[in-house]
């Protein structure tokens, strides 16, 4: 397969997962789990389609698009240590807000193990920067690939995240 039709396949593969993933998270989905055996686990079992689905993306893009992708020059070259620098900075920044975040907002809840009523709205900690600081986390670890990747069909998937991210 050519490299432009392995770029459209994955740009479409993750519009298709982003579609499944927004329409998992509707409000429409969400109510037909009310008054229904699976109410209290519908969080859980949303995070567990997520993850599958997104195992499932990622895999079919490392095996059959990756390597027929075309060799890009990166917009930052890892090998000027500036650069290094401002990778890492991005890189380690994004992950102090995801794990940050997520041990925040309660890793049981935000999972779905604890089911409790809704939570007032928080302000502190990492919410104070970013009303959605685990996104913004990924944002930046994501942002850090996308300015060093070397491969067309990794820049196209790394930059579907980011737009659905934001």
């Amino acid at each position: 397969m050519n490299s432009m039709f392995n770029q459209f396949l994955t740009f479409s593969l993750l519009v298709i997962w982003a579609l499944q993933h927004s329409t998992l998270a509707s409000n429409f989905v969400k109510k037909k789990f009310v008054n229904n055996p699976f109410d209290q686990c519908y969080r859980i079992l949303y995070n567990i389609i997520s993850i599958v689905t997104l195992v499932l993306v990622e895999i079919v893009i490392a095996v059959f698009f990756i390597p027929n992708g075309v060799y890009i020059t990166p917009f930052l070259d890892r090998s000027i240590l500036q650069i290094q620098i401002v990778y890492c900075t991005l890189y380690f920044i994004g992950l102090t807000f995801a794990i940050g975040s997520f041990i925040q907002a309660n890793p049981l809840r935000f999972l779905g193990i604890l089911q409790n009523g809704p939570s007032d709205l928080k302000t502190g900690g990492f919410y104070r920067f970013s009303r959605h600081p685990l996104y913004a986390g990924f944002t930046l670890i994501l942002l850090a690939g996308f300015l060093t990747s070397t491969n067309s069909v990794n820049s196209i998937k790394v930059l579907g995240y980011i737009t659905y991210l934001i």
